[in-house]
């Protein structure tokens, strides 16, 4: 576990003989890892997944060409501490969709959006009426440093924010709002999101990266791995390949492939 980031750092027990710390936190870093997903074979996709798009090895055009082709196995590689974050994030999405239905204001939860151009399949969490209009509302679990960071500069992550506009696209809905949750004390920021003229070209820009992105796959093309030590070396060198789920096909398979599509450029916002 010396690669991966633990969920109990370290237990102090005093004056109870016989417990080591180190043990009890390993088997509850067992706990949390068996719930990963199992290694499974490829279901071969056609769509984009919001949430995926513009962060980590979704930036990447190769890892979209090996998951649109559907070759060999798809490993979880998610550490201890993601897996809890992700059960916890879980648990804070269905309690605030319930409040959302108890305040009258739930329109719909879990929506299913698609767009033809480029390809574009997922769900948002919410449609909420907010003074007659429908507006987007988009749920987001994260740690004391990140809120406090977005509390001061009452800006969202840049991932946040195209998954967000692009449920804003797919549903022709003009307003929508980011709902963070700190994980630590449970309160929350709203930061309200408009498609306006800076925030269309933010997403019409990732369009269109996409868009080159799945023409090259059509085309019969595999997107070379966009790190040049990577491609030398022919094994994970940096924190993007080494997190990345097709990390095992891509490096068995041609490390120059067919086309250079660098990393998309996910904005600074």
């Amino acid at each position: 576990m010396s690669n991966s980031r633990s969920v109990i750092k370290g237990l102090k027990l005093k004056n109870q003989k016989g417990l080591n710390a180190q043990d009890i936190a390993n088997e509850i870093e067992k706990g949390f890892l068996a719930k990963r997903r199992p290694d499974k074979d490829w279901v071969e996709k056609t769509t984009f997944a919001p949430s995926t798009i513009a962060y980590g090895h979704g930036t990447c055009a190769r890892y979209w060409h090996i998951v649109f082709k559907g070759l060999d196995t798809y490993a979880d590689n998610t550490d201890a501490m993601g897996v809890a974050n992700m059960s916890l994030g879980s648990v804070f999405h269905d309690e605030i969709q319930d409040a959302m239905k108890h305040a009258g204001m739930l329109v719909e939860a879990e929506k299913e959006i698609k767009i033809q151009s480029p390809p574009i399949r997922g769900y948002l969490d919410a449609i909420v009426k907010i003074d007659g209009e429908d507006v987007v509302a988009e749920i987001k679990t994260t740690r004391q440093e990140s809120f406090a960071f977005k509390e001061l500069s009452g800006k969202p992550s840049a991932n946040h924010l195209i998954q967000l506009l692009i449920y804003l696209k797919a549903t022709g809905l003009q307003r929508g709002f980011l709902l963070y949750v700190n994980k630590n004390d449970q309160t929350f920021l709203v930061i309200p999101v408009e498609l306006d003229e800076v925030n269309d070209k933010i997403i019409e820009d990732v369009f269109t990266w996409l868009r080159t992105v799945r023409k090259a796959f059509d085309d019969g093309q595999l997107a070379q791995i966009p790190f040049t030590r990577a491609r030398n070396a022919g094994e994970p060198t940096n924190k993007i390949c080494r997190g990345c789920p097709v990390q095992q096909t891509c490096f068995a398979r041609s490390t120059e492939g067919d086309v250079f599509i660098p990393l998309m450029e996910v904005p600074k916002v």
